[in-house]
């Protein structure tokens, strides 16, 4: 499932230019089917007592309450516990789903291979006439998908604009706000920007919804990346500050000599901001993981790739182009490929096709190498054959 299936639709280019980061998009299906593939797993208390040995893992959350301060608190999370406070009006909510869901988990490694940010996805499940949390803005872009039961939203007005991770979290208080009130049912998605302040409650029957958060690399996180690079080979941002700007005392001379770190901004090159966002795609690739499924055949050989073979990147793979400094590397999950100018054109064939015949690459390349380095790909787990 991909971000074009989860906003169909609407399709994605219109939703970048018109909503990302700007807007709150309702989408209303009346298909109650929808999500039903990533209902087919859906094993609640049996997923809860699998992967939930701690509070954390699954939380509790009742409006005007605080998680500490809990009955259940002080005791660990087992089904009756979860199912006494669920029954008392707490809203279930089941942390880091795609690690407990084969199909949330191959939904979420799509909408990463789209955007090439983080994402990860939180699963709700509230009693009826009940509201989870109080109203509040995400650090994060969050797609709402509502599998069953309804729920009311209400979007408000005056929450902050596209917030940092770290900045300090104040959400107005909503009763002067104005709102948009929206009704969510099954097959239904809500897309919030980070910072759209928001609460939902429930009406006569239970809910149940997932909340995919998108953690957006912004541009001063890019930034912050640059400017460690920088200082690796700048003594200038690796000095001290001057005592007396700190005190508030500072003289001409050392306000001089703070204003120096402005200047290193005039020796950024390409190759620099090649750089960020090389090391962007690697913070990506190292927090993620392949998703389970037929790798360790350890019984069976790999085929052999010909000049027929039918070939993917594989479904929970991401794959990404770096370009520092005239040199190319392709990266993936697991591992990276320097590219010699020669293979730039079939790694980007590669990328742009995704699944493809080894006989239609269109690289420039002789048959013999585009086997070989397909056959290489392979046996690194970037690509499958498809044709097995």
């Amino acid at each position: 499932m991909s971000l074009q299936t989860l906003i169909a639709p609407h399709d994605t280019a219109a939703f970048l230019s018109d909503y990302f980061e700007k807007a709150y998009l309702h989408v209303s299906r009346n298909d109650a089917s929808y999500f039903q593939h990533l209902l087919d797993d859906l094993d609640l208390e049996r997923q809860i007592w699998r992967y939930s040995s701690q509070w954390g893992d699954v939380s509790l959350a009742k409006a005007g309450t605080r998680a500490m301060d809990t009955p259940y608190a002080e005791g660990l999370p087992t089904i009756d516990a979860v199912a006494d406070a669920f029954n008392n009006g707490y809203t279930v909510v089941v942390n880091n789903y795609q690690q407990k869901s084969a199909s949330v988990a191959a939904f979420c490694r799509d909408v990463e291979k789209f955007f090439c940010f983080r994402c990860n996805v939180n699963l709700y499940l509230t009693a009826p006439r009940c509201k989870g949390l109080n109203a509040h803005y995400d650090d994060q872009d969050v797609f709402v998908m509502q599998l069953a039961g309804a729920k009311t939203w209400r979007v408000y007005e005056g929450g902050p604009l596209l917030p940092m991770e770290d900045q300090p979290y104040h959400c107005p208080d909503t009763a002067g706000l104005a709102f948009v009130e929206l009704m969510l049912r099954p097959g239904d998605v809500l897309y919030l920007p980070r910072g759209y302040i928001h609460d939902a409650c429930t009406e006569d029957s239970q809910s149940l919804h997932l909340t995919l958060s998108v953690s957006a690399v912004r541009r001063a996180t890019l930034l912050k990346l640059l400017i460690k690079r920088l200082a690796a080979r700048d003594e200038c941002l690796r000095r001290s500050m001057p005592f007396s700007c700190l005190r508030g005392l500072a003289g001409n001379a050392d306000l001089d000599d703070v204003m120096q770190i402005a200047g290193v901004f005039d020796r950024v090159g390409a190759a620099d901001i090649q750089q960020a966002l090389s090391d962007a795609q690697d913070r990506l690739l190292q927090v993620s993981s392949r998703l389970p499924g037929n790798q360790l055949r350890w019984a069976s050989p790999k085929p052999s790739v010909t000049i027929e073979s039918q070939v993917k990147i594989a479904d929970d793979q991401l794959c990404m182009l770096s370009m520092v400094g005239g040199s190319y590397t392709l990266k993936f999950i697991g591992g990276q490929v320097p590219l010699s100018e020669d293979l730039l054109d079939t790694a980007g064939f590669i990328i742009e096709h995704r699944n493809f015949r080894v006989g239609d690459i269109d690289g420039g390349l002789s048959d013999a190498v585009n086997i070989a380095f397909v056959q290489f790909l392979s046996d690194a787990g970037l690509l499958v054959l498809t044709d097995q």
